[in-house]
């Protein structure tokens, strides 16, 4: 678990992350408070504590939308503090520079599946940039009420 999600955050474009499996184990149990670690020697399972099947019921209510806006809130956020200047073309890395990696990241989930495997096989692809840059590109601050048109600054 420890190797798969250094590779996620390297693709995500954190420079030689430093994963440490132990501190990852207890931040997992910090934040899924039904987990529960299963010491077998050197191996450690992590388990639910309970029925599997009442946790599930639980969180299929309201744990989509609010996984749904969480979400939103983090790459709504990176949005608007990417700048970039576009000079009427893009060069080798502008395509990348233009949107933040969370976006394209949360697109190439979209296109190929939330698994970091098949995130790892496939990478970002061509649909997937032009995709990312239209949703920069219509990323606004605020919204005028009552107006039909929004303009886009120069940047």
């Amino acid at each position: 678990m420890t190797k798969l999600y250094k590779q996620e955050l390297e693709q995500l474009g954190v420079d030689s992350p430093d994963v440490h499996p132990t501190r990852l184990k207890d931040q997992l149990l910090l934040y899924i408070p039904k987990l529960q670690a299963n010491h077998q020697g050197r191996e450690v399972l992590l388990a639910v504590e309970t029925d599997v099947g009442s946790i599930l019921s639980e969180a299929s209510h309201y744990g989509e939308a609010i996984h749904l806006a969480k979400a939103a809130g983090i790459i709504r956020q990176d949005k608007l503090c990417q700048k970039s200047n576009f000079s009427s073309y893009f060069l080798g890395k502008d395509l990348e520079q233009a949107v933040p990696p969370s976006l394209l990241q949360f697109v190439c989930m979209i296109e190929h599946g939330a698994d970091i495997k098949s995130q790892l096989h496939h990478g970002a692809s061509k649909s997937a940039f032009p995709t990312s840059q239209l949703l920069q590109y219509n990323c606004f601050a605020k919204y005028k009420e009552g107006t039909d048109v929004h303009w886009h600054s120069k940047d």
